[in-house]
Parts: C-alpha cells; structure tokens; sequence
C-alpha cells in the first residue's frame, strides 16, 4: 500500500494548503522539486530525478521513462512515477488517443503508483485518462512547458484535471517558470519543480522573479544571500546565478503558502499577473470562464 497522501488543511478559492505524506514525513504544499541531474543537487526538502542519477537525497520521486521506448520498465518502490507514453501538445487526435490507451494500459498493473495524465491538446482525452488513472497519490500534467504558451488551453486543462482527480490527490506541474507559480496554484497545481532555475542559470538569466539577462543589469535589483555585495558579473558564474534562481522559487512557494493561511492568494495573483502579460491572461480567462470552478471553492457569507 502507498505510504503518500495529501491532507488538505486550508482553502484559498481553488488553492489547497496542505501536508504530502511520505510515509514518516510531512511536506508543506503548496512545494518545489528540487530536480536532480548528475551536475545540479540543490538541499531542498524534497526532490525529483531521472534513474539514471545516483543519490541518496530523500524524500524523492523517480521518473521512469518512456513508453514510447519500450514497456519493459521495472517499477520497484512506491516513490517511482509510472512511465507514460510521450506525445506533443499538438499531435493529431489519434496520437492523442495513444497517448492515453497506452499510458492507461500500463498503468493497471499499478493503481498506487504516481503517474502522468496525458491527452495533448484535447480536453475530454485529458479527462478520459484522469479518470482512467483513478485514486492516486501524484498526478503529473504533461506538456507543461509547452501549455504555458497557450494560456487558455493551460487554464482548460488544469480547471478539469484539478476537478477529474480526486480532492486528496497533489497536482505536479511541470517546467513553470516560478513566477507563474502564483495563478498555479489558485488553480490548485500543488507541486512545482526546479527545471527552469537550472535553464535559465544555463543561459545566463537571472529570474527576477520573471527571467532577464544578466548581461543587461547594471546592478543586481535582489537582497537575497547571493545577491547581497555582490555585483552582476559575479552571477555569471552558473552555480551562483542558479542558486539566485532556485532561492527565489522558494521564496514564491512561501509566499503562497502564506497568503494561503491569509485566505489573501486571490490578492496576491492580482498584484503578480498586474506585471506579467501571462499570468494576467490566465486570471481573465478564469473569472470569464471558469466561475463555477472558482464559485465551487469560495465560501458564501
């Protein structure tokens, strides 16, 4: 039997506060993964990695791979995240279809185990593979990075997963930048990881909390233990600027946490998306779109 499970100690309209249960641990949520890679091991109070990478962090949840690839894929302890079949946003329906019959058919065998919702671009094969998918204890949305790209079909997507999979379940998106971490979670996303801290170090941007290139600061805008006396081309150096990155992730899960138990996040997505033409766009989406989500989720005094 699965040893995780997440109870949910407080509402923020669609946004949960609560605690992730690895077996004798207890993580605050909404959280971050601390990806792990052979060349990036940040501390942090829980991690994510590919099987190939060697550690002995914990607590930590392992990728599995590709279906595509092959389905001979040992699954071996209840913190491996089932492998699924890898398709794009926007393959045709019958890819799509696949998709999900296949990472379905896997599934099966391992109805405690973590795994990914697929489905592309197509609402009801989202909803057809959350379904399929049942009571689990993570659920991983795929396509993240390329769904933040189209702010209605990401508010589509997240609306109907969070309200398919069942309450007690955490929702994992994937490749946000942090600062979007913000609108995330009102919509429910629990769980958040490290990958755009590490890319952006990798090609020299600085998150702020939004990315800019820090070939074009002057000075460094940031008061955190990376930042203070020292100058912009100090954080040239990878390792300095992705610990800048990571610092201010952590940093926005705390806040949300916090206006969580303020019942202030819906305050305090106002004030971030007033500065990012994104997360704006997916707020307006969701009070034009979405009210009885919302609705669903506030109290009436």
């Amino acid at each position: 039997m699965s040893m995780m499970t997440l109870e949910i100690t407080r509402h923020s309209g669609p946004a949960r506060l609560g605690k992730f249960h690895m077996g004798e641990q207890k993580l605050a949520t909404p959280n971050m993964f601390s990806v792990l890679t052979e060349a990036v091991d940040i501390e942090h109070d829980i991690y994510i990695a590919s099987p190939e990478v060697k550690t002995k962090r914990t607590p930590i949840f392992v990728g599995s791979g590709s279906l595509n690839i092959s389905d001979k894929i040992k699954i071996k302890k209840d913190n491996q995240i089932l492998p699924d079949y890898h398709v794009g946003l926007n393959v045709p329906r019958e890819m799509a279809e696949k998709s999900v019959r296949e990472t379905l058919r896997f599934a099966e065998n391992y109805p405690e185990h973590s795994a990914v919702i697929q489905g592309s671009r197509f609402g009801d094969l989202r909803e057809e593979c959350a379904e399929g998918l049942g009571d689990r204890p993570l659920f991983i949305i795929a396509n993240g990075r390329r769904l933040i790209r189209n702010p209605r079909l990401l508010v589509d997507v997240v609306s109907s997963v969070r309200e398919t999979v069942p309450p007690n379940a955490a929702l994992y998106f994937p490749f946000a930048l942090p600062h979007l971490f913000y609108v995330l979670a009102y919509m429910g996303v629990d769980f958040f990881d490290s990958a755009e801290c590490i890319l952006n170090a990798r090609v020299g941007k600085i998150l702020l909390p939004g990315p800019a290139d820090m070939a074009s600061l002057k000075e460094l805008p940031c008061n955190c233990s990376v930042c203070v006396g020292r100058v912009p081309e100090d954080l040239l150096d990878f390792d300095l600027l992705l610990s800048h990155n990571f610092q201010e992730a952590v940093k926005i899960t705390k806040e949300i946490r916090e206006s969580i138990r303020a019942n202030a996040l819906r305050e305090l997505v106002e004030e971030k998306a007033s500065g990012d033409v994104g997360s704006m766009a997916m707020l307006r989406i969701l009070d034009a779109e979405k009210q009885d989500f919302l609705e669903k989720y506030t109290p009436v005094s």
